[in-house]
């Protein structure tokens, strides 16, 4: 027995080479990626918005503000299919994985592989395979922001020109993504501060000016490209989450937003993490964090010994600054809140330890073996617990759209049979729904705790979700096949509105009726 751990262990511990690395992300990331979300390719599972991707290849970019998107998505593909755009995303995701190893040196299998882990089993991506149509762009977003670090490090004298272009491409793609790239530099400047190499005050002030003017610069080509949008390509953009407001922030609102991303990152991790989350997913996530905070104190007192005041200085207020990045959607923006997919920068936080391990040290700054191998040791069963935990949670909350879909599927069925049933249908006729659903009409199949433990995650419907107005006309003529035309802005005229008021709600007798050219389906 013994004598497999040593095998395992000196494996484990294997320095790879670049092309060995990429090598190890992409197998280790596929094949990782498919334990966890496969059963989202194998099977067409559509949420309100992926419903519009049916036929309506409009999107959400330029009007989002999203034109690298937009752009991308159009090059790639516009349907929502689940094979092509599911391993696109994986891949993409696994040259994320990669980029990052090699910009912080993890050639060890170990860290390779917890850095693979993390990125693909992070619970976010499943809120963003909720909307399949555009998850392998989202996806390239995060390659992005992981090629704006791999740039800073590995991109020679233009280094930080490519990587503000990374960032701006990351940002076009999903302007939370800013904050994704935004983590990672700051981590990167934690990284390149705490090595013991002899550099100097300048030199890692220097990298971590260069690093935010990257983040500024990608930021401010982004604006530059939306202002082109808007006032040559005459594109206005929507309101939705303060979109066409972005990068507007008032001085008086600040405090009040750096409150909040404090408090939001604290509570992912420690006090209020995401509905989904399993105890050991608890433990695992908290304890990862806690071991990166311990760390980083380490550094600073060893940098303090050391009587390198300005290297202290900047692990302290880097170490200030990322949890705000973590949750860095808040400062984008007046009126912009945070979601699941918003969110995805707290991953900075959980990747902080492993990438920065190599510089684990004692407090007289002798960096000792056994404390090395400790902490690796720890961090190994940590990720392992972790990954295996948000394994299981995907899963689980795919089959939980899945069962959510093929119930409301086989409603809408029956609804179109009573439609089809009414002696004045005819095919062609305006479709529209008026009011909602609700669990005694449609009732939720799991228990109650079990049915609404994933709306943590952005993307997730609940049956009675698929029965709102815009949905459930695009559920009977999409899905179900009914050969009318869906109304998603109906405005009733007194005499329509006199009409639907008068009638009865779903089930009862008469809840369907044909007005003219219009057939109206009254929930509530």
């Amino acid at each position: 027995m013994k004598r497999y751990v040593c095998v395992v262990g000196n494996w484990l511990n294997t320095n790879l080479s670049r092309r060995q690395l990429f090598k190890f992300c992409l197998i280790a990331g596929m094949l990782l990626g498919m334990l966890a979300h496969g059963f989202m390719f194998a099977n067409k599972i559509p949420n309100h918005d992926d419903l519009a991707q049916y036929a309506d290849l409009t999107g959400t970019g330029v009007q989002s503000g999203r034109y690298v998107l937009q752009f991308f998505w159009k090059f790639f593909s516009n349907l929502s299919t689940p094979w092509l755009n599911g391993i696109l995303g994986l891949v993409f995701l696994c040259g994320a994985a990669f980029l990052v190893c090699d910009a912080f040196d993890c050639q060890r299998v170990w860290r390779a592989g917890a850095v693979t882990l993390v990125t693909v089993v992070f619970p976010v991506n499943v809120s963003i395979y909720c909307y399949m149509y555009q998850a392998h762009v989202f996806m390239l977003g995060i390659a992005f922001a992981a090629a704006a670090v791999w740039m800073m490090r590995h991109g020679g004298r233009l280094g930080m020109l490519w990587a503000t272009v990374c960032v701006m491409l990351a940002t076009g793609v999903y302007q939370a993504f800013l904050m994704v790239a935004a983590g990672l530099l700051i981590v990167f400047v934690i990284w390149y501060t705490s090595r013991q190499d002899g550099r100097t005050a300048g030199d890692v002030w220097g990298m971590a000016v260069r690093s935010a003017l990257a983040v500024l610069g990608g930021l401010a080509l982004y604006l530059a490209g939306v202002w082109v949008v808007v006032h040559v390509g005459g594109v206005t953009l929507n309101a939705y989450q303060g979109i066409d407001r972005m990068g507007q922030v008032s001085w008086d609102t600040l405090p009040a937003k750096l409150q909040a991303a404090y408090r939001t990152t604290l509570e992912w991790y420690f006090t209020d993490a995401p509905s989904y989350s399993t105890r050991l997913m608890r433990l695992a996530q908290a304890g990862t964090v806690v071991i990166g905070w311990i760390w980083l104190a380490a550094a600073i007192v060893r940098t303090l010994l050391a009587r390198r005041w300005a290297h202290a200085a900047l692990l302290a207020a880097c170490g200030l600054l990322l949890p705000v990045a973590a949750a860095g959607i808040y400062l984008m923006g007046d009126e912009i809140g945070a979601h699941h997919i918003t969110l995805y920068s707290m991953i900075v936080l959980i990747l902080q330890p492993v990438l920065c391990l190599d510089h684990v040290s004692g407090a007289a700054g002798r960096t000792t073996g056994v404390v090395r191998r400790a902490c690796a040791v720890v961090l190994c069963v940590t990720y392992l617990a972790y990954g295996f935990s948000l394994a299981v949670i995907d899963n689980q909350a795919y089959l939980r759209m899945y069962m959510s879909f093929t119930r409301a599927e086989h409603f809408m069925e029956r609804l179109a049979v009573r439609i089809e049933s009414l002696p004045d249908y005819r095919p062609g006729l305006r479709l529209v729904t008026v009011g909602y659903m609700n669990e005694e009409e449609t009732p939720i199949y799991f228990e109650y705790y079990v049915a609404n433990r994933f709306l943590s995650f952005v993307g997730i419907l609940n049956e009675v979700d698929f029965a709102w107005p815009n949905v459930s006309v695009r559920m009977l003529t999409q899905v179900i096949g009914l050969p009318l035309t869906p109304v998603d802005d109906w405005q009733p005229t007194e005499a329509e509105k006199a009409i639907v008021d008068a009638m009865p709600c779903y089930p009862a007798e008469g809840c369907i009726a044909i007005i003219d050219d219009l057939c109206v389906v009254r929930f509530s």
